[in-house]
């Protein structure tokens, strides 16, 4: 078998790469609770909770901590599970803290920009509603003009046929 080099660890790893490792950490995680595999889940849900916390992704954190719980509760280790998610309340906090505050004034100005990006789309729909509008017009006036085209053309045709019988 073929030695690989160690991964880098979490934090020199690029964030979407440690995204896309939590994620499959957590997806083993599931598989393995299904089997119930207690063990290798506790496991797997660990690192998908180590690379959510390295991310600060506060939701991943909080999904893998209360999966890692239920997978200790059916373990019988009740005060682990308490553990973790007394251990994990300071990691929330701080990045909780660490959320930006966003002024009503702010606010404000982000709903003004969204009611206007809005109302450029809706009018760019009524433009684009407009133009297909007219080009089905323009598609019926062509049928109408094809069927007109075909009537003269047979009765062309059947003057042809009447001229060559009297000839």
């Amino acid at each position: 078998a073929c030695a690989r080099a160690p991964a880098p660890s979490a934090p020199e790893q690029p964030a979407r790469v440690q995204s896309s490792a939590a994620m499959e950490a957590n997806r083993r995680a599931e598989m393995a609770l299904r089997r119930g595999d207690f063990e290798i889940a506790a496991l797997h849900y660990r690192e998908a909770l180590r690379l959510s916390l390295a991310l600060e992704d506060a939701d991943g954190i909080a999904a893998n901590a209360i999966n890692l719980s239920i997978v200790l509760q059916r373990q019988g280790k009740l005060e682990e599970a308490l553990g973790e998610m007394v251990g994990l309340e300071d990691e929330l906090s701080q990045l909780l803290d660490q959320a930006p505050v966003v002024s009503t004034e702010e606010l404000v100005e982000l709903q003004a920009a969204l009611e206007e990006a809005v109302a450029q789309r809706q009018g760019a729909e009524s433009a684009l509603a407009r133009t297909l509008s007219e080009a089905a017009r323009v598609s019926i006036d062509l049928v109408d003009r094809e069927r007109e085209l075909k009537a003269l053309s047979a009765q062309l045709e059947k003057g042809e046929r009447e001229r060559l019988e009297i000839e």
